[in-house]
């Protein structure tokens, strides 16, 4: 009898962006996307060199993911005001008033997005949620004219939102969907399409690095985590703009700041043009000659931590990086985690060397400096892999 899956199980196992990257030819026709990435893929003002700044986020935009088996209530869902004018609740089919369960002390990652996933890793459910806020009433609240009927309601007034109820909580928007273990963008069936989700259009909780699977690969001696490592990047290409349309590339599903957006003010400290920007999707991997034990050395990683950064960097050889998994502005060059603001993963990620030493992005530092570029022959020390063959 197999065992139930668990947080440590590799989610949507049969999905293009789990396979190995270093057995997939390189990238002919995406391969100057390498150099462009190094010139302008960096923090804002966007254009900045890339340099070291790959981050792990750790706290400000991890996506802290909380077992279902903790929920001790039951929460209604509805959208924040500043939101329904760019896009509906959910392209899942959840409706304003739906519930979740919930437990009242579980807090979203810190940064802008404050996201939170809800998550029954037996049954493979997944409630995805962004800008989660508790005890706002005044960003809920539509219907001031309520009381002269139902037709002067707003959509959270229609969907039963009450003022003061603590289990009424306000989300940017919220994906809900049940295929966690047998989602897949390899010619699917119907029941395995996975969801459109936020960025580059692929479900939120595909690409998150979680402390029990980089434990538990650690524990078998894996070589690599098993799935590609998601980059935040602030030069993700949008709109056609004057040097050209922007596009993406599979396992990317759609371009995040495309036709309808406001892509140009998307970014305080400026945007670049498309011919300086990243097709989303598109996916790197750090050169197989690259010597991590040199590397970590350099580093001055020890213990436990040298072990997680050199999966890590291991994994970005082998399964590699994915670009513009996300568009960031503030935190460009940023890679995922469940972080350490639930309390749960905080202790997994305390044992793999990871721990809460203040500020936005403790412990972040793990994959700093992992790609490189020779002043003196220009080499880069990674590639551009060929994208995958998707079906629909």
């Amino acid at each position: 009898m197999n065992p139930m899956p668990s947080s440590s199980d590799l989610i949507f196992p049969m999905a293009s962006f789990n396979q190995r990257v270093d057995k997939r030819p390189r990238s002919v026709k995406y391969e100057k996307y390498a150099e462009i990435l190094w010139k302008y893929g960096g923090l804002l003002p966007a254009g900045k060199t890339l340099g070291d700044v790959i981050t792990l986020a750790t706290k400000d935009y991890s996506v802290p993911a909380y077992d279902v088996k903790e929920a001790n209530t039951k929460v209604k869902v509805f959208q924040h005001n500043g939101y329904k004018g760019l896009f509906t609740i959910s392209n899942t089919g959840f409706k304003a008033g739906g519930e979740v369960p919930f437990n009242l002390a579980w807090k979203p990652g810190t940064g802008n997005d404050n996201i939170l996933h809800v998550v029954d890793w037996e049954l493979g459910k997944v409630w995805e949620m962004g800008a989660v806020t508790y005890n706002e009433p005044w960003n809920l609240f539509d219907s001031p004219w309520g009381w002269l009927g139902r037709w002067a309601m707003g959509p959270n007034g229609k969907a039963g939102f009450e003022w003061g109820n603590p289990n009424h909580i306000g989300v940017g928007g919220i994906q809900h969907y049940s295929n966690l273990w047998t989602g897949t963008d390899i010619n699917p069936k119907p029941s395995e399409k996975m969801i459109l989700g936020r960025g580059c259009g692929l479900p939120g909780a595909s690409l998150i690095v979680r402390a029990e699977r980089v434990r538990a690969a650690l524990k078998r001696g894996d070589q690599d985590i098993g799935h590609a490592l998601p980059m935040s990047i602030s030069t993700t290409m949008h709109d056609t703009d004057s040097s050209g349309p922007g596009f993406f590339v599979p396992p990317a599903t759609r371009v995040e700041w495309g036709k309808g957006t406001a892509w140009a003010n998307r970014c305080t400290g400026g945007v670049p043009l498309n011919k300086d920007s990243i097709p989303q999707g598109l996916t790197i991997a750090i050169e197989p000659t690259f010597d991590v034990p040199t590397h970590l050395d350099k580093m001055g990683f020890s213990g436990a931590k040298r072990a997680t950064a050199e999966i890590l960097l291991n994994t970005a050889k082998r399964r590699g990086i994915i670009l513009g998994a996300e568009t960031g502005c503030g935190a460009s060059a940023l890679i995922q985690t469940d972080g350490l603001i639930n309390p749960t993963t905080a202790k997994v990620w305390a044992e793999l060397g990871v721990v809460d030493t203040g500020g936005g992005y403790p412990s972040s530092d793990l994959l700093k400096n992992c790609l490189q570029h020779d002043p003196a022959t220009g080499k880069l020390n990674y590639y551009v892999v060929e994208p995958p063959t998707i079906g629909t």
